[in-house]
């Protein structure tokens, strides 16, 4: 596994109860310029057309949002698509993501968390401008702090995954012979879930 070392890390927070942050909070962890590219990214995406979705089936675009700082419309716009469609591309990455073992979807997982802490800044001015929150707090909250929920979560559902083993020989005495079975099992996601 490509980040069994930080699954390992989080797993051994939950069974401890022990403060982990995979994400420091403190914006200079980050890099120096990250504050200016941040604020750079964010600023190229206002009056433009949000493409980095890579969804297919949109049919229109929406985005209404206005800056409670400078009370001027982003005039972002994201794709959006149908309720039918959204289901039947979920079901399509289902029928993917059920046919990966229980590692490859935590590393999985866990890869979009440490492709996400690239754009923390470009999120935090994105919130701040968005919900009216102060930089800091929208740093720390869309950024460090729900990454490393995110985390714990994915470390409490690999284990809850792991609670059974994946193969066993199964035996039932039968008196003077036995039945064995080589059984085999696999964690089947449940399926796809829409809240609106």
């Amino acid at each position: 596994m490509k980040h069994e070392a930080i699954l390992k890390r989080a797993i051994q927070a939950n069974h401890e109860r022990t403060f982990f942050a995979q994400y420091p909070e403190n914006p200079k962890a980050y890099g120096e310029d990250g504050i200016k590219n941040g604020a750079a990214a964010y600023q190229a995406y206002l009056g433009q057309a949000f493409s980095s979705l890579l969804q297919t089936g949109t049919t229109h675009a929406t985005g209404e949002e206005v800056s409670p700082y400078t009370q001027t419309p982003l005039a972002i716009t994201y794709p959006s698509a149908s309720v039918e469609t959204l289901i039947e591309n979920s079901t399509n990455a289902f029928n993917t993501w059920k046919n990966k073992s229980i590692d490859e979807r935590a590393d999985l997982l866990i890869d979009c968390l440490e492709t996400i802490k690239e754009h923390f800044f470009e999120i935090a001015f994105a919130t701040m401008h968005t919900t009216g929150q102060s930089f800091m707090m929208s740093f720390q909250a869309s950024g460090p702090h729900s990454n490393d929920r995110a985390l714990e979560a994915i470390a409490a559902g690999y284990e809850a995954l792991n609670a059974y083993p994946s193969q066993v020989l199964w035996e039932k005495p039968m008196g003077k012979f036995a039945i064995q079975l080589q059984k085999e099992f696999k964690a089947i996601p449940r399926g796809v879930g829409l809240v609106i």
